[in-house]
């Protein structure tokens, strides 16, 4: 039964949905259909975590595909070909601390891949996703002034908007644990600029071709704004009116006019004025600094 080759484990809203899209496309690598199934970050624990919201709904939008189970977590590779490379995405890895010792005790040969963005950027994207599914009922400032009282609460990473982001604290654990090789650290800013190039770079990495052009038409998850509340929630929440609409009429029928639904109330997410963006960036100024020690690189992310 096999385990993963390569794991793609952060940073969350960093580009890794595309990422795993792209690798997805080439007949060298495997990935289950269930995707970012979390098991290392999750192992054992009783879900959902605390939130804003119900466990019902908190269950249905973050941790519907999530894995607590060792068997279970092994068996989602069985369909996987003995010459493939196996690899999954759980972006929640690379932030909970238990992750990166359970990685180390199951698959020690595993290649890690992880992608940065400014955490500026991502900490924002992090919380539109959050507004969209009305998870989230303060606002942005507000929100992160939260975090610490929600932390000390137990509430899930989903709510740990500033705490993602200080990604040199995360990436010790992985080099505390795992030799330089085994590690490659990507960032967001390259892979949008040269996307074909960075992804090879990874296929390269993962020991498979890197003669290899995926295609890219399909983008990763957006954040949107939901022009009409209550029809969001019934797009996304869980809702019994919904699904028996979805058990009554084939598939056919009811994925087009979901998807134009959701077509039609999205809006774009405003942008962020630069004022906010130096409030929030005086958060990351002593990580940053550390990251690029780290990695002994420049860092293209300035407050």
């Amino acid at each position: 039964m096999p385990l993963p080759d390569f794991i793609i484990i952060g940073a969350a809203k960093s580009g890794t949905t595309s990422l795993q899209e792209y690798l997805s496309q080439h007949p060298e690598t495997y990935f289950p259909s269930r995707k970012e199934p979390n098991y290392f970050a999750l192992a054992n624990m009783k879900l959902p975590r605390p939130g804003t919201v119900s466990p019902e709904v908190m269950q249905a939008l973050l941790y519907g595909q999530s894995i607590t189970d060792f068997d279970h977590y092994k068996s989602i590779f069985d369909s996987a070909d003995n010459d493939q490379k196996v690899g999954e995405a759980s972006v929640r890895y690379l932030y909970f601390p238990e992750a990166s010792q359970r990685i180390k005790e199951s698959i020690p040969d595993v290649k890690l891949a992880v992608m940065l963005r400014d955490p500026v950027s991502r900490l924002y994207s992090h919380y539109c996703m959050n507004k969209q599914y009305q998870l989230e009922p303060l606002s942005l400032l507000d929100a992160i002034k939260a975090e610490p009282e929600r932390i000390a609460k137990d509430f899930g990473w989903d709510w740990h908007y500033t705490g993602l982001g200080m990604y040199a604290k995360q990436l010790k654990r992985y080099y505390e644990l795992f030799p330089e090789e085994q590690i490659k650290v990507l960032l967001y800013d390259d892979f949008v600029e040269t996307p074909v190039e960075t992804t090879q770079e990874i296929c390269e990495f993962v020991g498979v071709s890197s003669d290899f052009t995926p295609e890219m038409s399909k983008r990763g998850k957006m954040a949107y704004r939901g022009n009409n509340q209550t029809l969001d929630r019934w797009l996304h929440w869980p809702s019994k009116s919904r699904h028996a609409f979805q058990r009554v009429f084939p598939g056919r029928v009811t994925r087009p006019v979901l998807h134009h639904l959701r077509e039609w109330n999205s809006a774009p997410v405003p942008k962020l004025n630069q004022e906010t963006r130096e409030i929030i960036g005086s958060h990351f100024i002593d990580d940053l600094k550390e990251l690029s020690d780290l990695l002994d690189r420049e860092l293209p992310w300035h407050y």
